[in-house]
């Protein structure tokens, strides 16, 4: 006997791409008006899927801090969802392009209703406090494409390896002067500037063209 296939079960998902297996499944059953609270690990196998074609990668190692933290109620027919996703990522660092790791920590809440959202939100509805707002509908709530988007969004435009990153190191032969101006430390002064420094010790002013002004000069 051979046994049929359950049916394609109904769920709610958030841009997810398919490519990606969906690790982070709550059933809309088991949410109640009552908070109630979910912790999933995020594995690093699902992470590189996930941010596969971003400039985002996953670590080489799993990690136990890698945690989706999820709190739900039960609002009538919608559902609000309370958010914390923490997790490490690597990114090339904007100065000298080497590997850089990210610590996310990111909150959010969010509202799952089953009403149409309507286009033209009011003010109290989209300020910096107001909650996302999602559709919802089927028997399974899928936060895969949630995670996937929070960590994305939270990449800075230039991430860096360090604070202190001095960049990529510039070869001696192609560097700039290193001296514009003779300014009492010693150091070598270009050569090319040699004509203009010494105009500038003959006119004893600065070089912007401004001179002294003769003291008690009418």
């Amino acid at each position: 006997m051979v046994a049929r296939p359950a049916p394609e079960p109904r769920i709610w998902v958030l841009h997810m791409s398919s490519a990606a297996a969906h690790e982070f499944t709550i059933e809309l059953d088991e949410v109640e008006e009552q908070p109630k609270e979910w912790a999933f690990p995020i594995p690093r196998a699902w992470l590189a899927t996930a941010l596969e074609g971003s400039e985002l990668s996953a670590p080489e190692l799993d990690s136990v801090d890698a945690i989706f933290d999820v709190r739900l109620t039960r609002l009538g027919d919608d559902v609000f969802a309370e958010t914390r996703v923490r997790a490490s990522v690597v990114a090339a660092c904007a100065r000298c392009l080497e590997d850089a790791s990210l610590e996310m920590d990111i909150r959010s809440r969010t509202l799952l209703t089953k009403d149409p959202i309507p286009e033209d939100l009011g003010e109290d509805e989209i300020g910096p406090d107001a909650p996302l707002r999602e559709a919802l509908s089927g028997d399974k709530i899928i936060f895969d494409s949630m995670v996937r988007e929070q960590i994305l969004l939270e990449c800075p435009m230039k991430p860096l390896c360090d604070p202190e990153c001095p960049g990529i190191e510039i070869p001696e032969h192609v560097r700039g002067p290193r001296v514009l101006h003779a300014d009492g430390s010693g150091r070598e002064v270009d050569p090319r500037l040699s004509p203009l420094m010494n105009l500038q010790q003959k006119l004893d002013t600065p070089l912007m063209g401004q001179r002294k002004l003769t003291e008690g000069k009418d």
